[in-house]
């Protein structure tokens, strides 16, 4: 498994932490599950209901029981969501034709009713095993996270009545009062009409597109978090990390260590001693002549000396190969020798220099902190950055409020104002704040007079946006002597951020 391509930051989570993951994970591929959903449960819906055209319990059985093979569909997109991935609808089919041969008969059978299903199913469909290994992987990792599982599945079943209860009293409420009580008594009665069983059909198949996909999000994240647990997934991701890190750094420091030891002992060595080209050497035979011509060398000598009968040759053998081991090595090897130690030293001191400067670097880099996130462009849905702002908004929001677009004036002034806290108080705020997640960060960093003309204009804004209501014509001319003060204005306090 490629932790390094994992979507999320992995850190020690509790169950419930994990869940709410889940929910964020399905949040963000609500339609990567939901049209492959459709794809399958209408075809199959429309048959067993052709098939069965009087016994409408037979497809709402049916969906409820074969949901094991439902949530393989759901499970492949996620799985490969988890990645960084972004499947198709005919990548996700695919997947889900070859996840049916993955321990679902078992499920659909003597394990259809356990209440741990989406937080075991990733064991079955992606990990594959069977068996022996399969029952012990399932007890090793419901050691810690199976009874969260159950707790996951009866919530589920509590929330997929919810929906569907809602869902039938928000269309009731949609009704005329007469027609909505004649429409309760013919679906209550004993002899219901066909359209009442076709109703109810059609939305359960909605609610477990909405429902399914949301338990067994949930459930994977469980299980995620129970394997991360188990297998130090972070640790593992943070030394590769660290070892990808300081890979640059040690490469470098080898290197120098390299070139220095190839290129020290050439500068260091001194050169060699040639003779002139220009003059031969004598010869051999020459020299030799010359040595035994000397009165020194060149005469014999006849000595009589008492040698002891017990003196034997070992020991004159042994005296001659003590006096072969001490020789002096020659003056090139001891310099050769000397001089790589020394090149040895000075690359060893050189790479501690080299390991220090790469520490202070990161540590003045760490204490400087990361590079500031260039502001978003859009917050809360409306344009902030300056280039998109004409050059006097106040100007042209009380032109476009005159014309009678309240909307447009309100929209400009409140584009104006966050832009020119952001871009330049140097306030900080997020792409997916709302309003009210605005007025919460600006606040503190805000005079009080500022602040309070801060939230008049986001009231407004709101009430015309969001409550479409008309607005006095006064209003915006009164607000605009304080916006001009907002505007001019410097933060409370530069230093704090108000938090990303």
């Amino acid at each position: 498994m490629e932790l390094e391509r994992l979507a999320i930051r992995l850190r020690p989570r509790g169950g419930w932490e994990a869940i709410d993951l889940g929910v964020r994970l399905y949040q963000q591929q609500f339609l990567a599950t939901l049209l492959p959903w459709l794809v399958v449960a209408l075809p199959f819906s429309a048959l067993i209901a052709l098939g069965f055209p009087q016994q409408d319990w037979v497809l709402a059985l049916l969906l409820w029981w074969l949901k094991p093979l439902w949530d393989r569909l759901f499970l492949g997109v996620y799985a490969h969501a988890l990645f960084g991935e972004r499947p198709g609808l005919g990548d996700s089919l695919r997947r889900f034709r070859r996840a049916i041969d993955t321990g679902l008969l078992w499920q659909l059978t003597l394990g259809r009713l356990d209440p741990r299903r989406s937080f075991t199913l990733p064991v079955y469909q992606l990990e594959g095993l069977r068996g022996r290994d399969r029952r012990r992987r399932i007890g090793v990792l419901s050691l810690r996270g199976g009874g969260r599982g159950t707790w996951l599945t009866l919530v589920g079943i509590h929330l997929e009545w919810v929906v569907t209860l809602g869902l039938y009293g928000l269309i009731l409420l949609m009704l005329p009062e007469s027609l909505a009580e004649d429409l309760l008594a013919q679906f209550f009665s004993p002899e219901s009409p066909l359209w009442s069983g076709l109703f109810a059909n059609a939305s359960y198949v909605l609610v477990l597109g909405v429902v399914e996909p949301l338990y067994v999000a949930c459930g994977f994240m469980l299980y995620i978090n129970r394997r991360a647990e188990l297998e130090a997934w972070d640790l593992e991701i943070g030394l590769r990390r660290l070892a990808a890190r300081l890979a640059p750094a040690a490469r470098a420091a080898a290197l120098l260590v390299l070139l220095v030891l190839l290129v020290l002992p050439g500068l260091t060595l001194p050169p060699l001693a040639r003779a002139d080209d220009g003059a031969s050497p004598p010869a051999p035979a020459e020299v030799m002549q010359q040595v035994l011509a000397d009165p020194v060398f060149g005469h014999d000598e006849e000595r009589t000396v008492w040698v002891p009968r017990f003196e034997s040759d070992w020991l004159r053998r042994w005296l001659a190969s003590r006096d072969e081991e001490t020789t002096e090595p020659p003056l090139i090897d001891r310099l050769f020798l000397n001089e790589l130690l020394r090149g040895l030293l000075i690359a060893l001191l050189a790479g501690a220099l080299l390991w220090l400067l790469l520490r202070l670097l990161r540590h003045r880099a760490s204490r400087q902190g990361p590079e500031p996130e260039p502001p978003p462009r859009v917050v809360a849905g409306l344009e902030i950055a300056p280039e998109t702002l004409p050059e006097d908004p106040l100007a042209e929001a009380l032109r476009l409020w005159q014309t009678g677009d309240q909307r447009a004036a309100l929209a400009l002034l409140y584009r104006a104002t966050i832009s020119r806290l952001v871009h330049e108080h140097g306030m900080t705020v997020r792409e997916g704040d709302t309003e009210g997640d605005l007025l919460r960060r600006c606040q503190p960093r805000l005079e009080p007079a500022n602040a309070d003309c801060l939230q008049r204009l986001t009231l407004d804004w709101q009430q015309v946006a969001y409550a479409h209501r008309r607005l006095d014509g006064g209003r915006l001319p009164d607000l605009l002597p304080c916006l001009r003060a907002l505007h001019r204005a410097a933060p409370r306090d530069a230093t704090n951020g108000g938090g990303a």
